[in-house]
């Protein structure tokens, strides 16, 4: 008789033991290493090639726009429009180097991209002043103009619509739109901002 006693306490208890584990187990606030967290996705380059942006407001898609982009698949007597989007949050944006006659060349700042929409808080523009205006082989161009670094306060808000990627025919590079303009992956490209290093007195990439 005591024997049965004593074995079904000892049952009982090893029950106990085992639903008191279950529940700790079941339960992130006992669990020493805590609740599981998700990784933050990491896009690779094809990854990014087939993505569209999340269009949901709020949804953060920077990630997937972070390089350098051209307004043409290649180049001609110079640069056309571009953009440079750094993962640290600082963007440039370049004018088209076909005129010359622009006074106003690049534009800095910071950059965000959600749902859909290119947030830019543009920061600084170069201007040139000054200079004459010349002509080489037919096209007219400012001469020896003053460099000005002009810093906004307050800083300017800008928006931009991004469209999704594709891939250019031609030369197999990544595409995006912006505003429904078509620019291509330059990203290879590495005197592509030259010109802005080479006025603000900065090394190049």
């Amino acid at each position: 008789m005591v024997k049965r006693v004593w074995r079904g306490v000892l049952l009982l208890a090893a029950l106990c033991m085992l639903l008191t584990g279950c529940t700790l187990r079941m339960n992130p606030k006992t669990d020493p290493a805590g609740p599981t967290t998700l990784a933050e996705p990491e896009y690779t380059a094809a990854e990014k090639m087939n993505a569209a942006p999340t269009e949901a407001e709020g949804a953060d898609n920077s990630k997937l726009y972070v390089g350098q982009w051209h307004g043409m698949n290649m180049v001609a007597a110079g640069f056309d429009e571009r953009w440079m989007f750094e993962e640290d949050g600082s963007f440039v944006h370049g004018a088209s180097q076909m005129d010359a006659l622009n006074r106003q060349p690049y534009a800095s700042g910071r950059w965000e991209v959600t749902g859909n929409t290119l947030r830019l808080t543009i920061e600084c523009r170069i201007q040139l002043s000054g200079g004459t205006i010349e002509s080489f082989d037919g096209m007219e161009y400012i001469a020896d103009p003053e460099v000005v670094e002009v810093i906004l306060t307050p800083p300017e808000q800008e928006s931009h619509i991004m469209g999704s990627f594709g891939e250019d025919p031609e030369t197999g590079r990544k595409t995006v739109t912006i505003d429904g303009v078509t620019f291509y992956d330059f990203g290879n490209q590495t005197d592509l901002f030259d010109g802005y290093y080479e006025l603000m007195g900065m090394p190049g990439d």
